[in-house]
């Protein structure tokens, strides 16, 4: 993906295009790594919890 976002900025010369591109990626790989919670689960000390 960095090679790509260099690309952009290489041929377009806009460096907003440029850090447009990096910072959707980092969001990207950010919500990847992000653990989801099943609805059903409920904190033993907090019952009806699920945070």
């Amino acid at each position: 993906m960095n090679n790509i976002c260099w690309e952009v900025f290489k041929k377009t010369g806009s460096i907003e295009a440029f850090l447009y591109l990096r910072d959707c990626k980092n969001l990207h790989e950010e919500n990847e790594d992000m653990r989801e919670i099943e609805n059903n689960y409920d904190n033993l000390k907090h019952p009806g919890d699920s945070t």
